[in-house]
């Protein structure tokens, strides 16, 4: 997500997440020993420019810090929600930064009326847990937008295609934990459960059409992916093809550790793994090894398509692909 699509959704989010206080059924009942302060509080600042956007100011370069690491970081065994929780939890308790917000909002008690008494940390406790949800909704919303433009350019024979490879990755994994008999190997195969369909009729209409080519091919021994697996598999070919730019490669361009921090990174491939295969312990590890087999196939594919961009030079033919552009960078360094 870059910045200027960070600041577009949080401009949306923030507003929505005074929205949804307001209209909160909790926060608005007689049995709510602080809502009406609450409500007394956000119903100035959505009326208020002035100090709506002074408080926002401050807010958002700290929740455009908490989606940034958790989008970067892909060293920790933690899916996104769980990173995303852990790293909104440590704002929450960041004195400094509560104390200044604090500050900002007690600044302007003076102009609201409320009976009782009520600390500016509650409103913003209530504040910002309204604020990460709007901006988790909203953020989904783009990644889709943005997937959806992309999924336009593949073609449905691009999507047969890819179920097909879906169902190949499956079944690769599953016939390599039948190699050796062991819990790990065992859990694995319990957890893939989710991964498969009996039948095609199971399917969403949107994917029944996707899967038709692999069942003309199924002789008994293809697997027919479920929606969940192949929206996986999906959103993998579209970060892949976010990627990598065809037109202009290098020897590092296909460079699978890389493509997988990127692809095992990508939020709309944990939004669907989650669904997937969220509660086994050997999650992380199925995943890498379905994006690692992803790449594996699609890798052949793409190294053949820049191998088809070249000069029909035989020498070139004959020398390794990744020999090839890293001569090709040193001549235009030269």
């Amino acid at each position: 997500m870059t910045s200027e699509e960070f600041t577009k959704i949080f401009e949306t989010s923030y507003q929505l997440a005074l929205e949804n206080i307001m209209n909160s059924p909790f926060r608005n009942s007689s049995r709510s020993k602080h809502g009406k302060g609450i409500l007394a509080i956000t119903k100035y600042y959505a009326t208020t420019q002035q100090a709506n956007t002074q408080l926002s100011a401050e807010l958002a370069p700290v929740f455009a810090n908490l989606f940034e690491k958790v989008e970067s970081d892909c060293n920790t065994d933690l899916n996104t929600s769980e990173k995303l929780f852990s790293s909104f939890y440590k704002i929450t308790v960041d004195n400094e930064f509560q104390f200044k917000i604090s500050a900002i909002v007690s600044s302007e008690f003076e102009n609201i009326k409320f009976e009782g008494e009520l600390s500016a940390k509650l409103f913003l406790s209530v504040l910002q847990d309204a604020l990460l949800k709007s901006l988790v909704k909203n953020r989904a919303q783009l990644y889709q937008k943005n997937a959806t433009k992309l999924d336009s350019t593949m073609t449905n024979s691009d999507q047969s295609v890819l179920y097909y490879i879906s169902g190949y990755i499956i079944s690769k994994l599953q016939k390599k934990t039948y190699q050796h008999k062991n819990l790990k190997n065992q859990k694995i195969r319990e957890a893939m459960t989710n991964f498969v369909v009996r039948q095609s009729s199971m399917l969403q209409e949107h994917v029944k059409k996707f899967a038709e080519w692999t069942e003309k091919l199924n002789r008994g021994g293809l697997k027919i992916p479920s929606d969940n697996f192949y929206y996986f598999i999906r959103h993998c070919e579209i970060v892949l093809r976010q990627s990598i730019d065809l037109g202009n490669v290098n020897s590092q361009t296909l460079m699978l550790t890389h493509l997988k921090e990127i692809i095992v990174s990508a939020h709309m491939v944990n939004y669907y793994w989650e669904i997937l295969c969220d509660n086994n312990e050997f999650s992380l590890y199925i995943m890498e090894s379905c994006v690692s087999l992803f790449l594996t196939i699609r890798g052949h594919s793409l190294a053949r398509a820049v191998q088809l961009q070249m000069p029909n030079s035989t020498t070139q033919h004959e020398k390794p692909l990744r020999k090839v552009l890293k001569e090709k960078a040193d001549n235009r360094k030269q």
